[in-house]
């Protein structure tokens, strides 16, 4: 019974951190007051998810190219979301912000490891993010 109990607190506890970086912007962005934001977001959240989490159950019959609903969701955010995203902030953080930034952001400021990184920041990661991308589409 403990054990459930902890597992529930330390559910809502990833649930909270998570949904505080989209409270947070949208706070930042429209103004509106933190509490009205909390439940908006948390409303749209659970509006989003609700297919996935009934794709098994209420919605069984409903399919995304020949799958249930979560397991084409889980491929579409496994092999393009994540890699996708995973290259824009590879590439960001290597061409877009001030070399020495990215490298002290990585705590590799004044580290003869910094300028390997750095490369492999701008090179190394991007090429092999795209042949994951690519091997995802089934070019490779």
């Amino acid at each position: 019974m403990v054990f459930f109990l902890l597992l529930t607190a330390a559910a809502l506890t990833s649930m909270i951190s998570l949904l505080e970086v989209a409270v947070a912007v949208a706070v930042d962005r429209t103004g509106v007051s933190r509490p009205a934001m909390a439940i908006a977001v948390t409303a749209l959240v659970l509006l989003m998810g609700l297919p996935s989490a009934m794709s098994y159950g209420v919605l069984a019959e409903w399919k995304l190219g020949g799958q249930p609903i979560l397991d084409a969701v889980d491929n579409a955010v496994s092999n393009f979301v994540l890699p996708a995203s995973g290259l824009a902030i590879a590439l960001y953080a290597g061409w877009r912000l001030v070399p020495a930034a990215s490298r002290s952001a990585a705590d590799l400021a004044g580290s003869p490891v910094g300028a390997a990184w750095l490369w492999l920041l701008r090179v190394g990661v991007p090429l092999t993010t795209l042949v994951i991308l690519l091997r995802s589409l089934g070019v490779l």
